[in-house]
């Protein structure tokens, strides 16, 4: 009797288990049916959300007219400005500075005193000069307007106009002197760089100030060699910069390179007038300049699909839209010109073509 218990028992716990086991795959069976349910239904709605095109249906689009014009290309150049002018000044005398004009900084006008040196000994030497040379002036005179029958002969004339002269030169040797230790500027600028002080003793050559000329100042650029011809000497130019956007430069090409560099890049050379010293050497330069390109097919650049590497355009003809390579070559903003792939009169689209393929029947609508 123990022992039936005992499998009776046994039985029921197995059943249990296979009932409990049973439950569990049926719910996993369930759930995963109604995700599939859930996947198909959204499929179906976003099928539903698609756009179909209807091959009998006509699809709006806007076109343009393939047309020949001219074709204006804008090419940037940046470049670094230039001083057109900078000197370092420097003594020409050997002496002490007793004065000194100029500050670091400061823009100075060309005659301005930069430094004043000590010309005590050579102004004292330049008042006997003169007085020697009076001396000698008055004699050869004397000299000069006696008769001959004063016992004055020729020779004494001659010398005495000998020692006038050397008189003379001495006194214009000294007043070189004297000028040289006055030193000032030799064109207008800023002094960038002061080297000396007042009680300093400098020697010949020994600098004394670096002096700048911003009122004009240089932009160099390197161009292709397609396009160095669009260069000329005298040619006017506006420059541009990034700190003063508002502002317009006036420049002048003032060399064209002859010759390029390993990479078939050339020089080009532009003065750029800085009147009011907004522009400071160092800083970046821009120009604009505009390239006219003869006639040649454009068409809008919206109507381009695809890359430059494989650019294609849709070709209305007989209301299907039929796409076609094309070959591109200068362009700007709005226009591309189109060296092959297109002739005159050619209508494409330039608007639409996200609804349509190759082969897509369309309705021109050009508001």
């Amino acid at each position: 009797m123990t022992k039936l218990k005992s499998n009776d028992l046994t039985n029921n716990q197995f059943m249990k288990k296979k009932i409990r086991k049973i439950l569990i795959i049926g719910a996993v069976i369930l759930v995963v049916g109604m995700l599939v349910s859930i996947l198909v239904r959204n499929k179906q709605i976003a099928e539903a959300r698609l756009y179909h095109s209807d091959p009998d249906r006509a699809v709006l689009v806007e076109t343009d007219t393939v047309q020949m014009q001219k074709l204006n290309i804008m090419h940037q150049y940046v470049g670094t400005l230039k001083p057109t002018r900078k000197v370092t000044i420097s003594a020409e005398v050997q002496g002490k500075i007793v004065t000194v004009g100029v500050k670091e900084g400061e823009l100075i006008h060309s005659g301005t005193l930069v430094a004043q040196m000590d010309d005590d000994y050579e102004q004292a030497k330049l008042l006997a000069a003169k007085a020697a040379f009076n001396n000698a002036q008055r004699k050869f005179h004397r000299y000069e307007g006696a008769s001959s029958g004063e016992g004055i002969s020729q020779m004494k004339v001659d010398n005495a106009r000998t020692e006038m002269q050397t008189a003379k030169a001495k006194v214009e040797q000294l007043k070189v002197q004297i000028d040289r230790s006055h030193i000032t500027a030799p064109f207008s600028g800023i002094i960038t760089k002061r080297f000396v002080d007042p009680g300093a003793t400098v020697g010949f050559g020994s600098s004394i100030a670096t002096l700048l000329d911003l009122s004009v100042l240089e932009l160099v650029v390197t161009v292709s060699q397609e396009e160095i011809g669009n260069f000329e000497e005298g040619q006017s130019l506006k420059v541009y910069s990034s700190i003063y956007p508002d502002t317009i430069f006036a420049g002048t090409v003032t060399v064209v390179s002859a010759s390029g560099d390993a990479s078939h890049k050339f020089e080009v050379k532009i003065q750029v007038a800085n009147h009011q010293h907004k522009l400071r050497a160092g800083m970046f330069g821009k120009i604009i300049p505009v390239q006219t390109l003869d006639s040649l097919f454009v068409i809008p650049r919206v109507a381009l699909i695809g890359q430059s590497q494989n650019p294609q355009v849709y070709v209305v003809r007989d209301s299907i839209a039929r796409l076609q390579d094309i070959e591109i070559g200068y362009s700007n903003d709005r226009l591309i010109g189109v060296t092959n792939g297109l002739k005159k009169r050619d209508v494409i689209v330039t608007k639409g073509q996200i609804n349509i393929t190759n082969g897509t029947k369309v309705k021109v609508h050009n508001p």
